[in-house]
């Protein structure tokens, strides 16, 4: 499913971004980010913002690769809501860290990737509510009460993955 232009259309102000990685390896190149991370998990934050748009493309590496944006994420990542781009298992994502066993929260979509293949990320962030467009492809909405603010970053998994187009915007 398409986002509708419209919605896009109304973030204007654009929020600055910068990159502070905290593990694993980064690099940048004009509006392209770079990350490296095969024994485990590589984190970056861009932002420290509660609600807005963040549109960017990615293109993964290796087989047990995943890769997406945290939000609302403590300052030791401790906890946190993740889009979470699992091309193994062929699925799409948003979670909460850490996980509470008598709540459930998980939005899950299938997602049909190959290696390499880019995709076209629009995460909304509004108060409570976290609506996702994956690849053209994949809507997923939910709402999220525990963590109302946060930083927000990219990460990756065991894998390679190229950010590209990375922008956030507010109303």
């Amino acid at each position: 499913q398409r986002c509708p232009a419209e919605i896009i259309d109304i973030y204007r102000e654009d929020v600055p971004l910068t990159i502070e990685p905290k593990s694993g390896e980064w690099t940048k190149e004009g509006k392209t980010i770079t990350a490296l991370r095969t024994d485990g998990f590589a984190y970056a934050a861009i932002a420290h913002q509660k609600n807005g748009l963040i549109q960017l493309s990615l293109s993964m590496k290796g087989e047990h690769c995943s890769a997406g944006i945290v939000f609302r994420a403590g300052p030791d990542l401790s906890t946190y809501y993740a889009l979470r781009l699992e091309p193994a298992r062929k699925r799409t994502i948003i979670e909460r860290v850490p996980h509470i066993a008598e709540v459930k929260f998980r939005s899950e979509r299938d997602l049909i990737y190959s290696e390499r293949q880019t995709v076209d990320i629009k995460l909304f962030l509004d108060s409570s509510i976290i609506e996702a467009f994956v690849a053209g492809r994949s809507a997923l909405c939910c709402r999220a009460y525990d963590f109302a603010e946060g930083e927000i970053g990219l990460y990756v998994e065991h894998g390679e993955v190229v950010f590209t187009n990375i922008s956030m915007s507010q109303l």
